[in-house]
């Protein structure tokens, strides 16, 4: 059997973090020329894996503190776990409508003893045990709750959750960021934060669609192992520091220069499409490039916003990636502040390496995040500091 999927795993990029919120890290004070330098080794490959084991499209990973890999597969519609060294475990899940059974998953987050999947077909957050025995599912009414767009857990077992609701009737911000507080089995607590912001404009001629707002604020956010939540709206260069208990506790800010979204910003955005669409003789086909109706309702700010990517790392360290007016530095560096909110500077990793903004996990001195190969393979690739 010839497997079409291969999963990657491979050490390159990120820090030996190994303790709680409050204290300074040993590798940020080491670096005193501020440069990092990323090496890629496989771990597991396509000959590691049972014959019968596919990855097919990998859409969320998740890692539990004892190391294991959790990966929600959206096309086989499943979550298949691996342990930290890479060895295949098994499945949880299959597709499916019934308690336990995905239809469409599309992310998965293990806390200590729970597994949560969300399935954006279903509109069902489903809660389970670690091993992969059902315990409840929730449902989400997207016109009242929104929908899940980020989860993470707290070392005391609650979890906060991020839900997108959108307001069809307000054409300037349709949609709504709340960051909500949520108890070990799911029970909603109470709202952290709320922000209105415009990620996607709806439109209904020639038919609905979501039409993406590129360079617009977002709402970026992580947890510090000590329970600390860390929220950044990149309107401007301000982040803010939350006990989930006893609200904000701080401010950081950080300086930047506005870069300008320019002709070639946007020309570059829309020569990256593709749209597929069915011919009038039933045919599938694809068109690159963005149809008149997506450039007509994509509406550019004139700048781009501070900052597109915030996460903590494991000793609560902010790492904030932000817009420069050269490409190439762009890719490379990153902005740190310490756990207790002071910059520690400007940080570069050295090339070939880019900063990998859509990382998903910080665990143990390394970092992970689903990629592609040149040829198109989905994989996963984990990244550590040589």
């Amino acid at each position: 059997m010839i497997k079409k999927r291969i999963i990657c795993l491979s050490l390159g990029l990120f820090l030996g973090f190994l303790y709680g919120w409050g204290q300074q890290s040993s590798v940020l004070s080491g670096l005193k020329s501020k440069k990092l330098k990323i090496l890629e080794v496989t771990a597991i490959s396509d000959s590691s894996l049972p014959e019968n084991v596919v990855v097919e499209i990998p859409v969320s990973i998740s890692l539990h503190g004892n190391g294991d890999i959790f990966v929600c597969d959206g096309k086989a519609a499943d979550v298949k776990r691996f342990d930290a060294a890479g060895k295949f475990l098994g499945t949880i899940g299959r597709k499916g409508q019934g308690p336990g059974e995905f239809f469409a998953p599309s992310m998965v987050h293990v806390s200590e003893n729970y597994l949560v999947v969300w399935d954006r077909s279903t509109r069902k957050l489903s809660l389970l045990t670690r091993a992969g025995r059902f315990l409840k599912a929730l449902p989400f009414a997207q016109a009242r709750e929104g929908y899940p767009t980020q989860i993470r857990s707290l070392s005391d077992g609650k979890f906060v959750i991020e839900t997108e609701r959108v307001n069809y009737q307000d054409e300037r911000y349709p949609q709504e960021c709340l960051i909500c507080l949520h108890s070990s089995q799911m029970e909603f607590i109470k709202t952290l934060y709320a922000r209105p912001v415009f990620r996607f404009k709806p439109i209904y001629d020639p038919g609905y669609a979501e039409v993406h707002q590129p360079y617009n604020p977002r709402v970026y956010w992580d947890v510090t192992p000590g329970g600390k939540v860390v929220i950044g709206f990149s309107d401007k260069y301000e982040i803010e520091i939350h006990d989930p208990e006893k609200g904000k506790l701080q401010t950081l800010s950080g300086n930047y220069v506005p870069v300008k979204v320019t002709e070639d910003d946007k020309e570059e955005y829309f020569s990256a499409m593709n749209v597929s669409f069915v011919t009038k003789d039933g045919q599938r086909t694809t068109k690159k490039g963005a149809p008149a109706y997506i450039i007509n309702n994509t509406l550019f700010p004139r700048y781009k916003p501070a900052f597109n990517s915030l996460r903590a790392d494991s000793e609560g360290n902010i790492w904030v990636h932000t817009y420069r007016e050269s490409r190439e530095e762009e890719k490379r560096t990153f902005d740190a502040f310490s756990d207790r909110g002071e910059y520690i500077g400007k940080i570069e990793i050295l090339p070939p390496g880019e900063y990998p903004r859509s990382g998903t996990t910080i665990r143990d001195g390394c970092f992970w995040k689903i990629e592609s190969d040149k040829d198109g393979m989905n994989k996963i690739t984990k990244y550590k500091i040589s």
